[in-house]
């Protein structure tokens, strides 16, 4: 099993990102987690996205898969 952050349109306040840094910890504890560890998958840039903060549009969804491809790569899951 291997979990992933989804990506989210939001805020990079340090709030938000303190409980995300959490989540991941806790969620890293249970099966190796892909996420971008800078970004925390928070995104900024509403044209990804297209009713929600969660629901991303073709493009963000090729950019996010693409991203996947490389952190499942960059992990080494066997």
């Amino acid at each position: 099993m291997v979990l992933g952050l989804s990506w989210i349109y939001g805020s990079t306040d340090t709030e938000t990102l303190i409980n995300i840094r959490k989540t991941a910890e806790e969620l890293g504890k249970i099966a190796p987690l892909l996420y971008d560890r800078e970004t925390l998958n928070v995104k900024t840039d509403s044209s990804l996205f297209v009713d929600t903060h969660y629901h991303l549009n073709p493009d963000g969804r090729r950019t996010r898969t693409s991203e996947l491809v490389e952190q499942f790569k960059a992990a080494d899951i066997k």
